[in-house]
């Protein structure tokens, strides 16, 4: 893709401690608010706007969106801005939002406390699309695809200060992460077995992946994925996936992203009935990779792969065209992948 601005904004409340992300710009909320305590937010492929205003005006018909409204008894406290140059324009959020366990690596981290309404509804908030994200407290939110082009979708999620306890973050796929820079493909893995994740993915029990109902949602679009708890979830557009299983239906979770090597990654996934896997390809028993049900799945849609067990899932990719497969007892040998333009 071409080179472009992908901005995030994330809100703290005034229960936060410490500040933004090194390298964001703090606004304190009273700066950035109108008169009457009120802040717009609107971000699009074209720009963003932030501050207090008598009416707001956004969108046009089919356009990539991104809107929120904040009021004063909230309790924001800082806006935290950052406009991501993406020289391959490929930019990616990782979203991982557990309820137990720790955050990845390299990850920016809130808890729910740091980020949630605090007038009543403990909530988070989180959306996501081609042009950016945003992620906080809201008073009222909106969001659109640009519906001229396929490859785009969009994501909005919120959970209860109940449901999840932190959030972790990562912007992948822009030139301050020069690992990635060049854009990264997740592949997830649902797993009955401790052994099945390859070694370099990173896995998780489904315990430390949902919320606190036990199930965990995994959605993904070109530009942003999320895994972990919520209380609600919204999703569309042209490109998007998502599925979502209790921890009775999934014992554990793998994934990887790979970074990408040009701007269109190729997945081959066969599933022998007998004999090995070809040797430049990742192979898996197929029986591990099932679900409470004995059933797995194959998901290729929205720029991100699934393979394993799920309860229910679903998917639109109106550019590139999708799979989505389930193997039972006619496949009981070997899933056989090859990732072809990824590293």
């Amino acid at each position: 893709g071409a080179p472009r601005i992908y901005t995030g904004v994330i809100v703290l409340n005034d229960d936060a401690t410490g500040g933004c992300p090194d390298g964001w710009e703090a606004t304190p909320y009273d700066t950035a608010s109108g008169p009457n305590g009120s802040l717009y937010i609107n971000i699009n492929e074209r720009g963003l706007f932030m501050g207090g205003l008598n009416s707001p005006g956004y969108g046009g018909d089919g356009n990539t969106r991104l809107y929120t409204k904040i009021v004063a008894s909230q309790k924001a406290k800082t806006i935290c801005t950052k406009r991501f140059h993406s020289s391959s324009g490929r930019p990616h959020l990782s979203m991982f939002t557990p309820d137990t366990g720790p955050c990845p690596a390299n990850t920016i981290e809130y808890t729910t406390a740091q980020l949630k309404r605090l007038d009543g509804t403990p909530n988070v908030y989180a959306q996501s699309n081609k042009a950016g994200f945003y992620i906080g407290m809201v008073s009222s939110w909106d969001k659109g695809q640009h519906v001229y082009d396929e490859e785009a979708g969009y994501q909005s999620y919120w959970w209860h200060e109940s449901q999840v306890q932190r959030v972790c973050l990562q912007v992948m796929g822009v030139d301050d992460d020069p690992d990635t820079a060049g854009g990264v493909f997740p592949v997830v893995l649902g797993a009955n077995v401790d052994d099945a994740c390859p070694n370099g993915w990173t896995q998780r029990t489904t315990s430390q992946t949902s919320g606190n109902n036990d199930y965990t949602y995994l959605m993904f679009h070109a530009n942003a994925s999320f895994i972990g708890g919520r209380s609600d979830w919204s999703h569309g557009g042209g490109s998007y996936a998502h599925l979502y299983f209790h921890t009775t239906h999934v014992s554990y979770v793998c994934y990887r992203y790979f970074r990408r090597t040009s701007s269109q990654p190729y997945v081959t996934g066969t599933t022998p009935s007998s004999g090995a896997c070809p040797n430049d390809s990742i192979s898996f028993n197929a029986v591990d990779l099932k679900g409470w049900n004995d059933n797995g799945y194959v998901q290729l849609a929205a720029d991100a792969l699934y393979i394993g067990g799920l309860k229910e899932w679903s998917r639109s990719d109106k550019s590139g065209g999708h799979w989505s497969h389930n193997f039972h007892n006619q496949v009981t040998h070997k899933i056989c992948l090859e990732l072809h333009n990824l590293e």
